[in-house]
């Protein structure tokens, strides 16, 4: 989620997601070795590229340069620039590391001549014996994917609570299922700082272990850091002020192989936000209750008049 950079500062544009599935979305165009070029094509309520974009296709970039039998276990991602959409971005992807078990890659892209973001990746062939694992459990009494509700089904006075929060919408976009098992967190009196919801791709860049990685990348960005802006939804209300979102920096560990076209629980929260800048935390689970993977996100909460 990336700012509004208008300085007249309008109000936000109602979103239009693109309607590509995610393998026309992260189409990645071989220009020579470690070379890679991309066109958004995803722009958000802000006009700018989806964040979740970006962080797929340098994981995509950087998985073309290793071995298929090396999953991703970790990305770690800085947003340096807003993406525009329908303007080519090109991804050098470094090799730091090839030993034998792990791989890791730098990642640097640029538009226009600007870099827009910067990331390290590592990949990692699967331990032969994994005696040495523990993980914690997901949150007890919560409804299941297929009982949980659909944004689009919510009453309008649930969108209204999200006025004043950038780019935040109801828009749904087509390859993303999106479920709120406890709707009531987005308005809660006297704001939350913790906020479940179900998701799953309903497509993918490609069907192998590298394509299922990016997909879950695409999807990490989505909603992601909320938490630490919903404990902050009354006072906003109360004060009639606008902000906007912007994510900062964004890291995932892959614990686990995890298709993300099967539903996941992603259980968020912000555990602190001060000086203008939100963390957020978010532990994600199968739909059997096994932890696959952990996303944190910075992002900045700014006045839209400081912009």
């Amino acid at each position: 989620m990336l700012p509004n950079t208008d300085p007249t500062m309008k109000p936000l544009p109602p979103v239009e997601w693109t309607d590509l599935p995610m393998d026309r979305l992260l189409e990645l165009e071989t220009l020579a070795p470690g070379q890679f070029r991309n066109i958004p094509n995803d722009s958000n309520r802000n006009g700018r590229s989806y964040g979740g974009h970006s962080i797929a296709i340098a994981l995509q970039a950087a998985s073309r340069t290793v071995p298929a039998d090396r999953p991703a276990s970790m990305l770690q991602f800085m947003f340096l620039k807003g993406v525009l959409p329908g303007v080519p971005v090109d991804y050098q992807v470094t090799s730091l590391q090839d030993g034998k078990r792990f791989s890791s890659r730098h990642i640097r892209a640029l538009q226009n001549g600007q870099a827009v973001l910067d990331a390290h990746a590592t990949f990692a062939r699967p331990a032969p014996a994994d005696r040495l694992a523990h993980a914690d459990a997901p949150p007890a009494d919560l409804p299941g994917p297929q009982a949980s509700v659909r944004v689009t089904d919510l009453p309008p006075a649930s969108a209204a609570a999200l006025e004043g929060l950038g780019s935040y919408s109801f828009a749904e976009k087509s390859c993303i299922e999106f479920r709120l098992p406890r709707p009531e967190q987005l308005a809660a009196p006297g704001g939350c700082n913790r906020f479940e919801f179900w998701m799953r791709a309903r497509s993918l860049p490609a069907d192998d272990l590298h394509g299922q990685s990016v997909g879950l990348a695409y999807l990490s960005d989505w909603w992601i850091n909320f938490p630490s802006l919903s404990a902050h939804i009354a006072g906003l209300q109360r004060s009639g002020d606008a902000i906007y979102v912007a994510s900062l920096n964004h890291s995932i560990w892959f614990h686990r192989h995890h298709d993300p076209r099967e539903w996941m629980l992603l259980a968020c929260d912000s555990p602190r936000a001060v000086g203008g800048r939100g963390l957020a935390l978010a532990a994600v689970y199968d739909a059997q209750g096994g932890r696959v993977a952990t996303i944190s996100q910075e992002c900045l909460m700014a006045a839209r008049l400081d912009a």
